[in-house]
Parts: structure tokens; C-alpha cells; sequence
């Protein structure tokens, strides 16, 4: 595999990634739990919300010299552009990682042995009763 696509899914960008997701959920909930006139405004819908993840993820890596990044991002504009990227996609990779949770979970659920036993049996509407 190439190195950039290795990087690109390793765990240090994933981790990275969701934590820059956690961080812009965290503050659009405050700001918007602050000032809810914020919600509707096209500059926080239309510029703010989709940069701040980019911006969030470059400052990040910025100051963040001590974070392992992938082997070969050692330089200042390699962090730079993997927290740029990271930021980019971190809505996406949450996104993918919730719904594969999601999935496992629900597998896990039905194959259990006690929700076999929880389940309502299905009813033949032929044989009903009810008239």
C-alpha cells in the first residue's frame, strides 16, 4: 500500500479525526445552546461550520508537535496538511465508524440467544382471531 493511503487510514488519523469531530460537536452545541439566533444565520451555516473542522484540525497539528504522527509527517507542512485533511474528512469518518458500530451492534442484538426468546412471535394474519 502507498504510503499516504497507509497514513490515511491509520489509527493516528482516524483518532485524530475524531477527536477534531468531537471538538467541533462539542462547541457548535455550546454555541448554539448560548445563542440559538446563531442557528439560522447563513455565515455560521454556510462559511463557519464547514471551516471550522479544517481549521481545527491545522491548528491542531500545529501545536500538537508531541502527537504521533504517521512515520514520514515530520516536517511542519506534512502536520500541517494531515490536520487539514483530517479536519476535512472528520465529519465522513464519524460518520462511517457510527454506523459500523451501529451495524456490529445491532448484529450482536440479534444474534443473542436471549432476544430470540424476547421477540414477539410472528403472527399469520390468517389465523387471526380478531374479525
Amino acid at each position: 500500500m502507498d504510503n499516504s493511503l497507509s497514513a490515511l487510514f491509520s489509527w493516528n488519523f482516524l483518532l485524530f479525526s475524531l477527536g477534531i469531530s468531537a471538538l467541533v460537536w462539542f462547541i457548535r452545541t455550546v454555541l448554539e445552546y448560548f445563542y440559538p439566533k446563531i442557528d439560522g444565520n447563513q455565515l455560521w451555516e454556510k462559511l463557519i461550520l464547514p471551516l471550522m473542522p479544517l481549521i481545527f484540525g491545522a491548528v491542531i497539528a500545529i501545536f500538537a508537535v508531541k502527537y504521533p504522527f504517521p512515520d514520514g509527517l515530520t516536517s511542519f507542512s506534512a502536520r500541517l496538511m494531515f490536520g487539514s485533511v483530517s479536519g476535512m474528512l472528520s465529519g465522513l469518518l464519524y460518520q462511517v465508524i457510527k454506523g459500523m458500530l451501529k451495524e456490529k451492534i445491532q448484529g450482536f442484538i440479534n444474534q443473542s440467544p436471549q432476544s430470540n426468546t424476547m421477540l414477539p412471535e410472528s403472527v399469520d394474519p390468517s389465523k387471526s382471531t380478531v374479525k
